[in-house]
This record gives structure tokens, sequence and C-alpha cells, in this order.
């Protein structure tokens, strides 16, 4: 959860996490937004900033590739399965941007 009270203009129309392989799902004052399973991570924010303080929560969650690679004695079939060779970078790793309506 992430908050700041430094928010004076609430005329943004999208909140974009990025191009991400693993699911986010947002919650913005309170208000569930929406959910992302891959690709571009846009979500529609019209109307729901307030002006001053806003409480934005973002859950991620990856995927199960990389955790069939941490096991030492993992499930033969798991890893036949798994096509990753090494474990794939995760998490919120682009740059979080508001953009208005053009």
């Amino acid at each position: 959860v992430c908050s700041s009270d430094l928010l004076k203009d609430t005329d943004y129309v999208f909140l974009n996490l990025g191009n991400l392989k693993d699911i986010t799902e947002v919650e913005l004052n309170g208000q569930y937004i929406g959910i992302k399973w891959w690709g571009e991570h846009i979500y529609n924010i019209q109307n729901k900033l307030l002006s001053g303080r806003n409480e934005l929560k973002i859950t991620y969650t990856t995927t199960l590739s990389n955790y069939i690679l941490s096991l030492v004695n993992s499930n033969l079939v798991a890893k036949e399965w798994n096509s990753l060779d090494k474990p794939e970078t995760t998490g919120l790793v682009n740059e979080i941007k508001l953009h208005k309506a053009k």
C-alpha cells in the first residue's frame, strides 16, 4: 500500500504499471479497480483520484515457473512443464505512471 498527500491534480485517467508477465490487482482509495493477467497493465482510474491524500494498493502475484525452479526435489512432471532454465525477473519492475486523456 502506498499513500501520498502530494496529489493536487485529479484528472488522470489511467494508471500504467507497464508490460508485466505476472498478475496485478489494483485498489484505489478502497475501491476495486481491476485485475490484469498479462501484457500492458493499464487500469482506468478516471474520477477515482481524490485531491490530496490517495491510497493505492497493488497486489502482485508471480506465476508458478519461478517457484518450480526453486524446488530441490520437485515433481518431474512440473519440471518438464516448466520452460524456464533460470528464474525470470518479477515484480513491479517498471516506473508506475499516471496518464491524462489525450
